[in-house]
């Protein structure tokens, strides 16, 4: 719809601008959802599951109502400033969409996937009283199937033409498009490039990120930076040894030890040791030579208590 006698100022919406107005409203819908969830964290657990088909169609009937049925388009659509056309009309009072299409479109997008969310529920409990129903939610589940298979051969056809991206929009005969002529935007290639030199270092950064062993990092360092000396008698070790963890240097919770004077906490040496076979003790540089070293620590009564008790 390039723009006629109609309405000459018209013209057709791009793809990449239809796909992103529809993540804009995909994006804020859940954006909400996860609100309203948000609030209802400390209730019941079953609690928000019980009730989500009507949370659900109750968010999409307040965004049609501030969008669709203000401004004739989606929140994403006025946000990239696109709006829907009536691809029927007849004069310039009905070039944009009627309260027919509207009120059609709000039955599609917000009973539709109620209805596919409660089917099994509503099911259940009408077959009981009218066994006639049955065949009637069979058949709604067969629509729903071809329904989707529709759809994405809907959106095929928009990649193709670029027109119409759900099929909503051709059931309805409506069409996204700017309502304004778009004027032309000067972007320097010096800031593109810069924008796409960072974007690839970051993904980068992040793939390299994830394949570093921090751990065993440290302890390179520590082993390495950190003087120590190798300490083998336990009869050496103090009171205040027991009070404190060579890694953490809390309380040890379940202590362990690795043949040197210092104690650890059970998750402290066991973690490290499996993420670095050559771990060693950051305090004297004790290195385990194998798991058996890792031993509970014998306490006696006497010899420390807890700073708990």
């Amino acid at each position: 719809m390039n723009g006629d006698g109609q309405s000459p100022y018209v013209q057709d919406a791009l793809r990449v601008s239809q796909l992103d107005a529809s993540e804009l409203d995909t994006e804020l819908f859940e954006l909400f959802r996860n609100e309203i969830r948000s609030v209802f964290k400390y209730f019941r657990p079953n609690m928000i599951l019980q009730f989500s088909p009507e949370i659900s169609a109750a968010l999409r009937y307040i965004l049609w109502h501030y969008s669709i049925q203000t401004a004739d388009s989606t929140i994403g659509q006025k946000l990239l400033g696109l709006q829907y056309a009536n691809d029927e009309a007849t004069n310039r009072q009905e070039f944009w969409m009627t309260r027919k299409q509207k009120l059609l479109y709000a039955l599609l997008t917000i009973g539709g996937p109620w209805l596919e969310e409660r089917i099994d529920d509503i099911d259940d409990a009408t077959t009981q009283k009218v066994h006639h129903l049955k065949k009637v939610w069979s058949l709604f589940r067969i629509f729903a199937k071809f329904y989707k298979i529709a759809s994405l051969v809907s959106f095929l056809v928009f990649l193709c033409f670029g027109k119409r991206q759900f099929l909503t929009e051709r059931l309805l005969g409506i069409t996204a498009v700017f309502p304004r002529v778009q004027s032309v935007r000067q972007v320097g290639f010096e800031m593109m490039n810069r924008e796409l030199l960072w974007h690839g270092f970051a993904e980068f950064l992040f793939f390299a990120l994830s394949s570093i062993n921090f751990r065993r990092t440290k302890n390179f360092l520590m082993k390495h930076l950190v003087p120590g000396t190798a300490t083998s008698v336990a009869e050496q070790r103090s009171v205040a040894d027991y009070k404190e963890c060579a890694t953490c240097g809390e309380f040890p919770f379940n202590p362990h030890q690795i043949g040197c004077r210092h104690i650890f906490c059970y998750y402290c040496v066991w973690s490290n040791y499996k993420a670095d076979p050559s771990y060693v003790c950051p305090m004297c540089q004790k290195k385990i030579i194998t798991a058996d070293d890792i031993v509970p620590v014998p306490i006696k009564s006497t010899t420390i208590s807890s700073p708990l008790s």
